[in-house]
């Protein structure tokens, strides 16, 4: 049985990042500095809660969990030197499907970090949307590309993927899902959407926009951080990975 995350893993801390600051983590220009974007850790500070009311659960009171309006499903990149475009899609292990917010973080709880990997990929999508240019839903769509220092992916990842669960997008029509690539240098983020040909000219802007205002960054400067690129229709679904990671943690 994998082993339940410890405290000691992801960033921890105060968080008083805004989007003044922001521009720290998310590569973009050569005015990059040196920052952290640590986690809220919840710390009371001296104030008192002490109001004599009793707050423990009523046994009558169900607990029913969070359903989502749509399905989702985990995977991560199998471990193999030599994957190709022919047996990539046999690469990809399933972690399991997300009807509910308690489905995901079950899983969550039992994986590494994506900061506590060398390499490797993940990906939630839509359920029964493969993570290929091929895929029918991915025909003649396209991806925005977050690009990150070593150090910040626990939070950001974090970040949008809850705002991809919860479909706070106002284009949340046109997303299909996320790819997470972590490698030596840098990590980088996808956000997969289908063909917006027939969508308003403001939805990949809009989209940009969502990207910024999930992760704390200067919507100002969206469009020029967070670059559309189409997929390519005559290359095969991806070049070759390489990976040396699991991501479920022993036990």
């Amino acid at each position: 049985m994998a082993e339940r995350m410890n405290n000691n893993t992801g960033n921890k801390g105060n968080n008083n990042n805004n989007s003044n600051t922001n521009s720290n983590y998310v590569q973009n220009n050569n005015n990059n500095k040196d920052g952290k974007f640590n986690r809220w850790q919840g710390q009371s500070q001296g104030n008192s809660y002490n109001d004599n009311k009793d707050y423990t659960p009523k046994e009558n009171i169900p607990k029913q969990p969070y359903q989502l309006r749509n399905k989702f499903h985990l995977s991560f990149m199998n471990p193999n030197d030599n994957i190709t475009n022919l047996n990539y899609e046999k690469s990809i292990i399933p972690i399991g499907d997300i009807e509910t917010i308690e489905d995901y973080f079950n899983y969550y709880c039992h994986i590494y970090r994506p900061q506590d990997l060398q390499s490797g990929s993940f990906y939630l999508f839509l359920k029964d949307i493969q993570p290929m240019w091929e895929d029918q839903a991915n025909k003649g769509g396209g991806r925005f590309n977050i690009r990150m220092k070593k150090g910040f992916v626990n939070k950001i990842w974090e970040d949008l993927i809850m705002g991809f669960l919860g479909e706070t997008c106002e284009e949340k029509d046109l997303l299909n899902g996320f790819v997470l690539q972590i490698k030596q240098e840098q990590d980088i983020i996808q956000l997969w959407i289908k063909d917006s040909s027939k969508s308003k000219p403001s939805a990949k802007s809009k989209i940009q926009t969502w990207i910024a205002e999930t992760i704390g960054y200067d919507p100002a400067l969206a469009s020029q951080t967070f670059i559309y690129q189409p997929h390519q229709k005559e290359t095969k679904s991806h070049a070759a990975h390489k990976s040396s990671a699991n991501p479920v943690r022993k036990s």
